[in-house]
């Protein structure tokens, strides 16, 4: 009635290509490759739980309709399923008035990246040895940057100019920062606190190795990008904190190790063939040492058989 031509794809391919249920079912008929996972909605915990166990850890839950980072949690083991799946479907609801999930292999990721370009940022800076009150790896969250983030060190009010309490960077998941972060101690606990708040990638131009090492084995994914690329990043997203999230995402390929810019850049990053296979199947060392089971229970039979007098506990 408007006298105006659509040229492009027709109603029912815009309809399947926002919901990613049907759009995923669409690719495999039409034998497009697409991320391994569960083809249909999920239904409730003990359902997801048996299909992320399927799947392999990590996985993805994520809500079927809309976008920009919503209605999405990352599961590292069977623990994490149940108030993943419970946050992402209720997120899921309010945002978009539709609460089905899915769930796929993770191994890409789209976020809000907030920039921290200090440079030597250390473990101690991460989480100051004051907050490492606790035996368990968890309740660090709330220490992280304890130094920047609040006012006072005996307080808990937050410094209103400390990036990640300023609103566009609520929720990031993806953190820029400065040459050598991650040095000093050999402090875990800064990756478990950066873990804990919601971070699930570090960009920087180096890590302190230690640190680096740590992430892998916490299954959060440390990339190194030059200076210049780390940079560019973090102009693209403050230029862009006035726009709705889904135009200011970066999006990270740890399976094709890319990195896409919010202006649709990509950035190719390194990563060695063992870290990247722990974090593409969520293992840790001992995870990793576990894959070798059948030869090590073969190994410790025929042991037990030469020389028995060496185990305290007798062969059953």
């Amino acid at each position: 009635k408007a006298g105006i031509t659509f040229i492009g794809p027709d109603i029912k391919a815009i309809e399947v290509m926002g919901d990613k249920i049907e759009s995923k079912r669409l690719a495999a008929y039409t034998g497009i490759n697409t991320v391994p996972g569960h083809p249909g909605v999920i239904k409730d915990v003990n359902q997801a739980e048996k299909i992320a166990g399927g799947i392999g850890y990590p996985v993805m839950i994520k809500a079927s309709a809309g976008g920009g980072g919503k209605g999405m949690r990352i599961a590292h083991s069977r623990g994490d399923v149940a108030e993943g799946f419970t946050a992402a479907k209720s997120e899921a609801l309010s945002s978009f008035g539709d609460d089905r999930i899915l769930m796929e292999k993770f191994i890409e990721h789209d976020g809000i990246a907030a920039p921290l370009l200090r440079i030597n940022v250390d473990t101690d800076a991460i989480i100051p040895s004051r907050e490492l009150k606790r035996v368990s790896k968890e309740g660090f969250g709330e220490g992280l940057f304890a130094g920047w983030r609040y006012v006072a060190q005996d307080s808990r009010e937050p410094n209103p100019d400390f990036v990640l309490n300023k609103p566009q960077y609520q929720g990031a998941s993806i953190l820029l920062a400065g040459v050598n972060f991650g040095c000093g101690s050999s402090r875990e606990h800064a990756v478990w606190a950066l873990k804990e708040f919601g971070i699930r990638s570090v960009i920087a131009p180096s890590f302190g190795a230690i640190f680096y090492n740590n992430c892998i084995r916490n299954g959060l994914l440390p990339i190194v990008l030059s200076d210049d690329i780390v940079s560019e990043l973090a102009t693209q997203v403050e230029q862009q904190v006035e726009q709705d999230p889904p135009s200011r995402l970066i999006h990270i390929d740890l399976h094709q190790g890319l990195v896409t810019a919010p202006n649709g850049d990509t950035y190719a990053f390194d990563i060695d063939p063992g870290p990247r296979d722990m974090l593409l199947n969520g293992l840790d060392m001992i995870g990793l040492t576990l894959q070798h089971k059948a030869e090590i229970d073969a190994f410790q039979k025929q042991d037990r058989e030469r020389r028995p007098w060496i185990y305290a506990v007798p062969n059953s």
